[in-house]
């Protein structure tokens, strides 16, 4: 015996779902009152505007403007994710109650038995498709924005009507929440006497006024003003929140009707739906004169915006529920039977015939109903029905009654190519066969026995079975081919299933290694392919069948490792040269034989073709280094002074931050890179005297600082190093803004006429030596002042560490000839020394204690 079905007061739940409708309406009402707040709240004074000028958010100052867009913006995301939501929620709700009608028919168990899962699919695409859809081509959330952006238009109203009655930014905000409440009290209506009759008699009209104060008089005064500029955008109301409410309405109203629909149409044993009044319908109208039993497939949305009318499912009687039951409860299925409602009720019928033209003309206009879009086939239907179909043997007289002469001859033509297609079939099929027979897990048996049988319809339909399992077992070999090479031989030796085991053991082991560097993955490749297996080390040959396959697999992935280990070398090559060739447009063979190389990186050339042209690249551009080398020894490779580009306070203020908290190896990560990048092109002669540098320094910044040098290096030291080492530093621009620092003892500062200790905040001063730092808050020298400063992006200057005389141990040495490769990295010691080009300007930003922050803003000065 079934159960009882599930029956709740269906009016009930009406109104509940009516009670929820207003509570997302109520959450969006909210939204759009906060909002209207935040804006208001951001005039603390009282606008002034000129007679007959509106307000506009656009003429206020930049920074209240962006503040108004934002706002505007965050109310559009937050209102359509509220409606989303809702959506969601009401989605949720109707398919707990098919749920529940569900178990209460047939049991709790059906809901988890995979023989009625068609019955209990929730249909989440389906409500995604509902929730993302267009009307009149606007989706949800372009709708809400047409909403926000009405808002914008009824403040800007409002704020141009209270300026001209208020007269504090209180009273004013307090009118305008007024206004967006009531927009119609923002005007009225006048007579007044436009002209006489043919008798003589007045004839009156009526204008739009606006009501302002009058500033001379304190009184108030109306003033013309044509009511339809105050325009609301194309919702039903004039308040833009009355319109995203009633968005907000209609769309979770509709989704719960939505997710009854879809549920209804795959449930067996609803043989359709009721549509009743609800409670809450006031008077009589188009619900009272459609209700009616309609099938499960009528797209029930409402009759009209905002309508609480209710659907009900109709079910088979209790007998065929009964046998449902009888046959889950044996582990069977029995699809219940009941004659479905196929016809539409006649007064829905007579309607859509007596309001044809209505229907057709809101069609050519695109404001149809949603029961008339959505049931379209039907309506047309109905209006324009489709005469009797004729039956088979009705339908081949009339064929045979107008045949004609060349039409039987066509009909012998047609035997004849049925003939050639038949011949095509079995072609087919021999060569499906064959092919299959190179794929051993390709069952083609049941083919051969068709074909031998001459079956023609059994081996047209086998025949593409079997094309499809070959389709299938060449993608299976597809699936491996990136890691395992010549997966179609190997696959004639081994099962699918060994060779999925192959790829998915080095697969591992591979992204195991994915973190490491190149050079760490090429080894672990090589022991992999030659050491273990090829060893057979722990007897890995007899142990597994397919070792070679793990072979071959691990060798094409150190090939292609090897390669990008060689193609990065090869592009840190070109990028000196592509950097040179771009600082010297006018040197054609250079970027000739630059974009030779790159086009053969570009297109994966083999590797002999990328070096040659590699080396040809870099040939040509190291000729003309050391031709420039020779111009500016000639030249005294004079330097041009330089203004770099101002910094913002807040990305001070970042750079500060990050200054205080990056981690030592953040910072050398973050700078060696553009060190290698630079290094590679350099001249010889350049990478010994920056290496000299990091070893000694006084012979250069002392002269040039005006202090009397009485080392043990000659003039000629400083004449000589001099240039080189301003000319290879000025090729270091730096790639970013960053921060470093220098300790150093209380000095005079001559230019100021005081010293570093009584330094004032805008103090402008120039260091002509070259500039010593460190990239770390904890490296570097302390003296008595630390020095903390700002380097903008573009600056010339080099991160030291990487060759320095003082990383790891002295191992850089200029006068032993011991130079950094470019590559290698060292232990990173105290320094982390940044140079900074001679003849740096400061400008003091503050002065904390002993700290003193600077901003560097020239060079070369």
């Amino acid at each position: 015996m079934a159960k009882k079905a599930y029956s709740p007061d269906p009016k009930a739940e009406t109104i509940k779902r009516i009670q929820r409708t207003e509570a997302y309406a109520e959450k969006v009402r909210q939204l759009f009152a906060a909002t209207v707040n935040e804006i208001l709240a951001l005039n603390k004074s009282v606008p002034t505007l000129d007679e007959g000028v509106m307000y506009s958010f656009d003429g206020d100052n930049m920074r209240i403007q962006k503040k108004v867009e934002a706002l505007l913006r965050q109310l559009h995301s937050t209102t359509t994710t509220a409606i989303k939501k809702g959506i969601t929620l009401e989605w949720e709700k109707a398919n707990d109650a098919c749920d529940k009608l569900i178990s209460s028919c047939f049991g709790k168990e059906v809901l988890s038995s995979p023989e009625f899962s068609a019955w209990n699919n929730r249909n989440m695409a389906a409500m995604n498709a509902f929730a993302n859809r267009t009307e009149n081509g606007l989706n949800l959330s372009k709708r809400i924005w047409q909403s926000v952006q009405q808002l914008r238009d009824e403040m800007e109203i409002a704020m141009t009507v209270a300026i001209g009655e208020g007269d504090s930014a209180q009273s004013i905000s307090r009118k305008v929440r007024q206004y967006l409440n009531n927009p119609d009290l923002m005007f009225r209506r006048f007579r007044f006497k436009k002209g006489e009759d043919e008798q003589g008699k007045p004839i009156y009209g009526r204008k739009w006024k606006k009501r302002i104060k009058d500033e001379k008089t304190g009184k108030y005064r109306w003033i013309d003003y044509d009511r339809s500029d105050y325009k609301t955008g194309s919702g039903v109301y004039k308040s833009s929140a009355k319109n995203a409410m009633r968005v907000a309405r209609s769309e979770t109203n509709i989704a719960y009707r939505r997710a009854d629909n879809e549920r209804w149409q795959q449930m067996d044993f609803v043989l359709g739906q009721r549509i009743q009044l609800s409670k809450n319908h006031p008077r009589p109208d188009i619900c009272d004169k459609l209700q009616g039993d309609y099938p499960k497939d009528f797209v029930f949305d409402g009759w009209h915006a905002q309508c609480f009318c209710f659907a009900t499912p109709i079910l088979m009687d209790e007998e065929e529920m009964a046998k449902v039951t009888a046959a889950f409860l044996k582990g069977e299925k029995y699809t219940p039977r009941g004659k479905q409602i196929t016809e539409y009720p006649a007064n829905f019928k007579h309607w859509v015939r007596d309001n044809k033209e209505n229907i057709l003309a809101s069609r050519s206009r695109g404001t149809e109903p949603y029961f008339i879009r959505n049931n379209s086939a039907a309506i047309d239907e109905i209006l324009n029905p489709k005469p009797k179909e004729l039956t088979i043997a009705e339908k081949a007289a009339l064929r045979h009654e107008a045949r004609t002469p060349e039409q039987e001859a066509a009909i012998r033509n047609a035997w004849a190519e049925r003939q050639k297609k038949h011949q095509q079939i079995k072609t087919a099929a021999n060569n499906i066969a064959k092919v299959a027979g190179d794929y051993g897990e390709v069952d083609y048996s049941t083919l051969q026995k068709y074909i031998d049988a001459g079956d023609l319809s059994a081996m047209q339909t086998e025949t593409k079975k079997v094309a499809q399992a070959i389709l299938a077992a060449k993608k299976a070999e597809q699936a491996l081919a990136d890691i395992i090479p010549n997966v179609h031989s190997w696959h004639q030796q081994f099962t699918m299933a060994e060779l999925q085991g192959v790829y998915d053991a080095v697969k591992s082991k591979i992204e195991g290694w994915s973190g490491l560097s190149l050079e760490q993955q090429a080894k672990k490749l090589h022991f992999e392919a030659y050491d273990f297996l090829g060893g057979n080390m722990k007897g890995v040959q007899q142990k597994y069948a397919t070792w070679k396959v793990s072979q071959e697999a691990y060798i094409k992935k150190l090939d292609a490792v090897n390669y990008k280990i060689a193609i990065k070398q090869v592009t840190e090559e070109l990028d000196a040269v592509k950097q040179w060739s771009a600082e010297h447009p006018k040197s054609l063979n250079v970027a000739k034989l630059l974009s030779d190389a790159e086009q053969a990186v570009n297109s994966n050339a083999e590797l002999s073709i990328i070096k040659s042209k590699t080396s040809l690249a870099v040939a040509e551009y190291q000729k003309r280094l050391a031709e420039q080398a020779r111009r500016d020894a000639k030249k005294g490779a004079t330097m041009k002074a330089s203004t770099l580009p101002s910094i913002s306070k807040e990305e001070i203020d970042r750079l500060l931050a990050l200054y205080e908290s990056e981690m030592v190896d953040d910072a050398d990560n973050r700078l060696r890179q553009y060190t290698e990048r630079i290094w590679a092109t350099l001249t010889k002669e350049e990478r010994i005297i920056l290496t000299k540098y990091t070893q000694t320094y006084s012979y250069l910044n002392e002269p040039l600082r005006g202090i009397s040098y009485y080392g043990a290096r000659a003039r000629e030291e400083f004449e000589h190093d001099l240039p080189i080492l301003t000319r290879a530093i000025e090729k270091f621009a730096m790639p970013q803004n960053t921060v470093v620092r220098r300790g150093v003892s209380n000095f005079t500062i001559d230019s100021l006429g005081y010293d570093l200790g009584n330094l004032k905040k805008g103090d402008v001063f120039v260091d002509k030596g070259f500039l010593s730092t460190a990239v770390h808050r904890h490296k570097g020298f302390s003296e008595s002042y630390n020095l903390v400063i700002v380097v903008p992006k573009g600056a010339k200057g080099v991160y030291a560490e990487p060759f320095s005389h003082y990383t790891d141990y002295h191992k850089f040495d200029y006068d032993d000839g011991v130079i950094w490769d470019g590559k290698s990295v060292e232990k990173i010691n105290s320094e982390m020394e940044w140079i900074g080009q001679r003849g740096c300007q400061f400008k003091v930003l503050k002065k904390q204690g002993k700290t003193i922050y600077l901003q560097m803003i020239g060079q070369l000065q």
